[in-house]
C-alpha cells in the first residue's frame, strides 16, 4: 500500500477541496466527520438510522477488512459494456470511482452501493474499486 502522504496528494489531484479524515479499517468518526464537512445539524443521527449495528461510539466501521484496486486503463471503451459491467459488480464491491474514456471523451464514474452514474468529466483515467474482496475485478473486453 502507498504512504498516506502519497494518497493525500493524489487525492488532492482530484478534489483539492475535499475533506479527508484518516481511518483505520473504515472508522470515522461520524461526529468529526459532520463537523469538518459543515453537515446539517442532525446529520449524525441520520447516518446512525442508515447504518445500523456499524455504528459504536460514535465510529462507522466494518468488520470485515476493506480492501482497494487501482486500475489504470487508457483504452477506449463501450458506454454499454461499461455500464453493464457496473451494474453486474458484487456487493462486496461498495465502492467505485474513477475516469474512464469512451468514444466520445473521458467520463467520471462513481458506484456505491450498486447505484452508478456517469458524467463527462476529463480525469487521470485510473479507477479505484474498494470493498471486502476486490483482487478479482478485472474490467470489460468491451474496449474500441
Amino acid at each position: 500500500m502507498k504512504d498516506t502522504k502519497e494518497v493525500e496528494a493524489f487525492v488532492r489531484t482530484l478534489n483539492k477541496t475535499a475533506p479527508m479524515s484518516r481511518a483505520t479499517n473504515a472508522a470515522v468518526d461520524i461526529g468529526k466527520l459532520a463537523q469538518e464537512t459543515n453537515m446539517p445539524i442532525g446529520t449524525e443521527e441520520l447516518v446512525k438510522q442508515e447504518l445500523p449495528g456499524r455504528v459504536h461510539q460514535g465510529y462507522v466501521h466494518e468488520e470485515e477488512v476493506l480492501e482497494q484496486k487501482l486500475v489504470r486503463e487508457d483504452g477506449v471503451f463501450q458506454r454499454q459494456i461499461f455500464e453493464k459491467f457496473l451494474s453486474s459488480l458484487p456487493k462486496t464491491v461498495i465502492r467505485a470511482k474513477g475516469f474512464v474514456r469512451f468514444t466520445n471523451g473521458i467520463h467520471f464514474f462513481s458506484y456505491i452501493d450498486g447505484k452508478w452514474e456517469i458524467k463527462p468529466m476529463g480525469g487521470p483515467l485510473e479507477m479505484v474499486f474498494i470493498g471486502s474482496d476486490v483482487s478479482w475485478v478485472k474490467l470489460p473486453a468491451g474496449k474500441v
